[in-house]
């Protein structure tokens, strides 16, 4: 099975990829993970992908479906993949089409996944990344299991959110990292951020 997964950011389509993914036995490929894992690297690869992000940049679509074709020829993904939130655009779903049909590839599904508006903003207002073990939390859905933090870890955190929503003021941030986090730290180490 090859199949796109579409929709506006905090539809689902990462939780629906990964219940594929286990399901069917074939790699989730998501766009924002390859570029973390290739910067991740500190390869040419990598430190030209940091460059445009650490300038708040969208990395050109040329190098994103470059990782995206290194990607399909690994050996999990050649009996089929989810791509999840990718393409994002008309330019890089031809851009798709075009590098699938080279490599004699086609999709089988394309779905996409809707949800008003209001649910959008609600579901990615409230996510948070550690930025030490990347574990993935929301502070509705999936609250972190932490104790309330000093003011220290507080000043630490960064979130693309308004003072006037939950936890942007730093009222009640966490210090104890959750049994999934893979990395032992101090507390004021693992901070939370929003993701995109």
């Amino acid at each position: 099975m090859r199949l796109v997964l579409l929709g506006p950011p905090g539809a689902g389509k990462g939780t629906q990829a990964q219940a594929l993914s286990a399901l069917w036995g074939i790699p989730q490929i998501a766009s924002g993970d390859l570029l973390r894992a290739v910067v991740r690297e500190d390869s040419e690869l990598g430190r030209e992908a940091a460059s445009y992000m650490d300038r708040g940049q969208l990395v050109p679509d040329e190098f994103v479906l470059k990782l995206i074709a290194e990607r399909f020829r690994k050996k999990d993904a050649r009996s089929g993949f989810i791509l999840d939130g990718f393409p994002r655009n008309v330019r890089q779903a031809e851009a798709l089409g075009t590098g699938l049909e080279h490599a004699g590839l086609k999709l089988d599904k394309v779905v996409a996944v809707t949800l008003p508006d209001e649910e959008v903003v609600k579901r990615i207002s409230g996510r948070r990344t550690c930025r030490n073990c990347a574990a993935m939390y929301h502070v509705v859905f999936e609250p972190p299991a932490w104790e309330c933090a000093t003011s220290a870890v507080a000043n630490s955190i960064s979130a693309r959110m308004t003072a006037k929503t939950p936890f942007a003021s730093g009222s009640r941030f966490m210090t104890k990292p959750r049994a999934r986090c893979s990395t032992t730290m101090a507390a004021s180490d693992c901070s939370r951020r929003s993701t995109e």
